[in-house]
């Protein structure tokens, strides 16, 4: 059975590896997945973890397209994504459970929001027009767009080719927040492919945990140290690292 495992995982991770956009690929692991059994798919699953944790980058790459969990609870449907959570939780297969799991965020913006760094400058400008900015070559101007609080706005910046990684880990690191800000971060395929990218928004109270918890399989051990210790972050995330730390040795 577990050969047989592995085989199926492997043409999985081999029809899905090749495709370029997270968000086809995520699709087509739905669909993979939908012919499979509750218990093939949870083996299937605790597999690509396995793997993805042992720094294997095919199958980290499938991994990521996992954890855009709506997308693929929309092809699967919740009743299936119930009975697969559960299963996985009582065969005590911690990775997946933690995929599948969305307990809400440590901090959320609505708490923080006198706390927001504003720009007058910007604040007074029309948001089609900051959205018209944000796809400009004004590196001036686009400084200040970093702090928007517009996920419309953010997105046109990730997307503009004048954006460097420095800029967008300021984005990914961003307190306060809105969670629907980082998780346009996650879905930009560019950028959610950088470490430094994924270590930022793990590494961020304000990101939704659903994201966090998938991407903490990508954490380096002397990064799951300090969030093993970071008290500022959700306890199950703390709690992962703590669990990925003691399967790697750290």
């Amino acid at each position: 059975m577990e050969m047989e495992i592995e085989e199926i995982t492997e043409r999985l991770v081999k029809d899905i590896y090749g495709l370029k956009e997270k968000t086809s690929r995520t699709v087509v692991l739905g669909e993979q997945l939908k012919k499979l059994s509750v218990e093939v798919t949870v083996e299937v699953l605790n597999q690509l973890c396995l793997k993805a944790n042992a720094n294997q980058p095919r199958y980290q790459e499938v991994l990521l397209s996992f954890i855009d969990i709506f997308n693929v609870t929309r092809i699967l449907g919740y009743g299936r994504m119930s009975q697969v959570y559960l299963l996985s939780k009582e065969k005590g297969y911690d990775s997946v459970t933690r995929l599948l799991s969305k307990p809400p965020p440590k901090k959320e913006l609505k708490d923080y929001e006198a706390d927001l760094v504003r720009n007058p400058d910007t604040e007074s400008i029309t948001l089609g027009m900051r959205k018209s900015l944000a796809r400009g070559f004004n590196k001036n101007i686009l400084d200040r767009l970093i702090h928007d609080q517009d996920p419309q706005v953010i997105g046109n910046l990730l997307n503009n080719p004048k954006t460097t990684e420095r800029e967008v880990i300021k984005i990914a690191s961003k307190r306060p927040v809105s969670g629907e800000i980082l998780r346009i971060v996650f879905k930009n395929d560019k950028w959610i492919s950088r470490y430094s990218i994924k270590k930022a928004l793990v590494f961020n109270p304000f990101t939704p945990t659903d994201i966090s918890l998938g991407l903490i399989n990508f954490i380096l051990v002397q990064d799951l140290r300090l969030i093993s210790q970071e008290d500022s972050l959700h306890p199950e995330i703390i709690s992962a690292a703590t669990d990925l730390l003691e399967r790697k040795g750290g």
